[in-house]
């Protein structure tokens, strides 16, 4: 038992290039010039949430998703809660690898209209259906994150099952189709482009940055 201690103790000092498992590292903040302004839901918004939340709370514990998405494809999905700069809301997304039937989560970058910054986002140019008017699509990559992909399905497909299972309930194990939707897909430079920037930004930007 002494010397295989001992042997550990030589391996781990001579690897002296090896940063330490166990660190301090001071967290700092800045203090807002301005307090930010924040929004509570109130009246019909409030109601609308709680409508909302019932809803996907009954779709969540009865249905499992059954349905194959592929890398490129444009869905909108749902991000109900978003914590400061985190993206909030129904935004469209675009999905970066193939997901079969039985695979409940999908990867994807979500997309904005918003302002393009060169490190962290890639600007698809426009894509027709999404954005209004000559707006662009912005990929932002520093958001690229894994869903369940209950977070795509339409408000209209839960309503459709809600409605279905009141008069004739769904057998459990059944595949159902409830009905179709719409899907965009990337025109494949595009995508080339966007999975090429988030390769750099997950892989060579943040690992050799560090070093």
């Amino acid at each position: 038992m002494t010397e295989e201690k001992e042997i550990e103790i030589q391996e781990i000092e001579g690897d002296k290039k090896e940063e330490a498992l166990v660190k301090d590292k001071g967290l700092y903040f800045r203090k807002r010039e301005a307090e930010l302004d924040q929004r509570y839901l109130k009246g019909d918004e409030l109601l609308d949430m709680q409508e909302y939340i019932n809803n996907h709370i009954y779709f969540y514990r009865q249905f499992v998703p059954f349905f194959d998405v592929r890398p490129g494809e444009i869905y909108y999905a749902d991000f109900p809660v978003g914590f400061g700069a985190e993206i909030h809301g129904k935004h469209p997304v675009v999905v970066l690898h193939r997901s079969p039937c039985k695979n409940p989560m999908i990867t994807v970058v979500p997309l904005t209209s918003g302002s393009c910054h060169e490190m962290s986002d890639v600007d698809l140019g426009i894509i027709e259906g999404l954005a209004k008017g000559s707006k662009h699509s912005v990929a932002v990559i520093n958001q690229t994150r894994s869903i369940d992909k209950r977070r795509i399905v339409p408000e209209y497909a839960i309503k459709i099952l809600r409605e279905r299972e009141a008069t004739e309930p769904i057998e459990p194990s059944t595949r159902t189709k409830v009905c179709s939707v719409k899907v965009r897909r990337l025109e494949p430079r595009k995508f080339a482009l966007l999975r090429r920037k988030v390769d750099w930004y997950i892989n060579d930007n943040n690992i050799n940055k560090d070093k």
